[in-house]
């Protein structure tokens, strides 16, 4: 295969995979998760707590060669950055397989269990201390994460509004 040719075929799997992360986020707002707005078309995050966020997509490097993309993948990230926890099964991204697509309702309730299931972890009395943000040292640091904190709140207050704005809508079709 040419260079051309995988680039194209690269190409359409991108589309697809655009195409099937906004079918994840659309079900994942209309059950009430928040999250950013798309990083790109294939990705999004919805905040967990504090800094904390999960990186949701349907990359075009798992899902190549497939009629419709079956694999959503999942990545810990914290201050912007991946952040790999072994104890919280993030030493690697995460993949959770549809039968039919990687919109499949089984797949939107294991990526809501999953979200609950961090929000837990990331609290802060769930870190150990070595991970603790209120060192005198880290001042800094500390405004800077305390800014991106009040940043990702205003994400999930936006988000809020999405979500309502759907319920309307929804509202509306059926009445």
């Amino acid at each position: 295969m040419s260079d051309s040719d995988w680039y194209f075929n690269f190409m359409i799997d991108q589309a697809k995979c655009e195409a099937e992360s906004s079918r994840i986020s659309g079900k994942l707002l209309e059950r009430g998760y928040i999250h950013t707005s798309p990083l790109n078309a294939h990705c999004f995050r919805v905040p967990l707590a504090g800094s904390y966020q999960l990186s949701i997509s349907v990359p075009a490097d798992a899902n190549s060669g497939s009629a419709v993309p079956l694999v959503a993948e999942t990545a810990l990230v914290r201050h912007g950055s991946l952040v790999y926890v072994g104890k919280w099964g993030y030493d690697d991204v995460c993949r959770f397989c549809g039968t039919n697509s990687a919109s499949d309702d089984s797949v939107i309730n294991e990526l809501c269990s999953e979200i609950d299931r961090l929000k837990v972890l990331v609290t802060p009395s769930n870190q150990d201390d070595e991970d603790d943000d209120d060192d005198d040292d880290n001042d800094d640091e500390n405004d800077e994460e305390d800014e991106a904190d009040e940043a990702d709140e205003a994400v999930v207050a936006q988000g809020a509004e999405q979500v309502q704005m759907v319920s309307i809508s929804n509202q509306e079709q059926d009445g």
